[in-house]
């Protein structure tokens, strides 16, 4: 399945934040590694059959190459996936996009002699998207993500309006697959225009999705000032000496280090990101020195998650040498049926503070209606340089 997926991903989507064809592998080994693992914590997994690993491996597939493309990307790539999974003859010859793949890369359907089994979605659903679905390998079966984690939410009646996250089946995914890699020790990328809940999503499972008795974090902020220095002195200020030359956090903890606006360091006269190039440096050989005594430091059990926009409008394409060491996850804009969730949520949360049930009845209405009016603001009213906002 890999090889034509990333063939369809690089020909035929738009990957906003581009990644390598290498990059896309290493990712869908990574995260792989995270669901296995995840399997094999189960006490009631004495052996892993082929059917929970090619689910399993279609799970990685799709949150991994398929993860890093557009909205209108991952419609078509959804399509094709599904396609290849019920691996029909007649259907895969009615296929522009597989004809093309299969001209371009001899000997791949003779290496393909039976169907895949255990990864097709119930009928009931079949017209859903396949990133809408998780893979439960226990029971070897599809499951909607709403069932991994109910979007059920109550808010609290002091609550202040920021501090407010509902949950929804976007949430719900990126909380389970974030927090899978952050638990075996691997780093993510989120990307996604402003607005698409990067920031706040990462800031939510630093501080109520890890174990405090495991993990502490450092939260930063890159600019188009920030220097190497600036980013090296931040995080060895919240590190600890263990030994000679070794530092970390505390012991028996794990440090996640948060970079939002990943991409917005201002490149120097060779083209390169000074605080980039220096995380890369850790990336690569565990360390950076000491800039005072020129020596060698080494910091250990730290990884880091990164935030940022696509490259343009200030913000810069980074280095492939760093992004490699990332899993990418492409944020996209909410869809409707998330939004009115969302603001049915908190509007109904207001209004129960001693409104009248006439006022109550209008607030779906209100909903739909400011959506709508939203949408279609956002589809007449482009920005341009002069009005970059609306």
């Amino acid at each position: 399945l890999f090889p034509p997926a990333i063939f369809f991903v690089e020909k035929f989507c738009v990957v906003p934040t581009p990644v390598t064809t290498m990059e896309c592998c290493n990712s869908l080994i990574r995260l792989l590694e995270c669901l296995l693992v995840a399997l094999t914590r189960e006490e009631s997994c004495v052996s892993v059959a082929n059917k929970q690993i090619e689910g399993l491996f279609v799970l990685a597939l799709v949150w991994s190459v398929g993860a890093t493309i557009d909205e209108k990307g991952r419609e078509v790539f959804n399509k094709f996936i599904q396609m290849l999974m019920r691996n029909n003859y007649d259907e895969l010859s009615l296929s522009r996009e597989y004809d093309e793949f299969v001209l371009k890369t001899p000997g791949y359907k003779e290496s393909i002699p039976c169907k895949i089994s255990g990864i097709f979605i119930d009928p009931d659903e079949i017209n859903c998207s396949i990133y809408d679905f998780f893979f439960d390998a226990k029971n070897t079966r599809w499951i909607h993500w709403t069932k991994v984690s109910k979007l059920e939410y109550t808010i609290p009646d002091n609550a202040s309006f920021q501090s407010i996250v509902v949950p929804t089946i976007d949430t719900v995914r990126h909380d389970w697959l974030l927090g899978q890699l952050i638990s075996n020790n691997f780093n993510a990328l989120v990307t996604g225009n402003t607005g698409t809940g990067k920031s706040v999503t990462v800031k939510k499972i630093l501080k109520t999705g890890l174990d405090a008795t495991k993990y502490s974090n450092i939260i930063m902020n890159f600019s188009a000032r920030t220097t190497a220095s600036q980013a090296q002195d931040l995080i060895d200020s919240k590190l600890l000496k263990r030994r000679k030359g070794v530092f970390g956090p505390e012991v028996g903890l794990r440090c996640v280090v948060f970079i939002d606006d990943l991409n917005m360091p201002a490149k120097e006269e060779y083209g390169a990101q000074p605080p980039i190039e220096l995380l890369r440096q850790w990336m690569d050989h565990a360390g950076w020195y000491n800039r005072k005594e020129n020596v060698y430091r080494q910091l250990v059990d730290i990884q880091f998650i990164g935030a940022m926009a696509p490259p343009g409008g200030g913000r810069t394409q980074i280095t492939q040498r760093y992004m490699r060491h990332f899993n990418v996850f492409n944020f996209l804009p909410f869809r409707n049926d998330s939004l009115e969730h969302v603001f049915s949520v908190i509007i109904n949360w207001f209004l129960g503070k001693g409104f009248s049930d006439d006022v109550k009845d209008v607030a779906q209405p209100l909903v739909s209606g400011t959506v709508n009016v939203y949408n279609k603001v956002s589809a007449a009213l482009l920005p341009t340089p002069a009005k970059s906002h609306y």
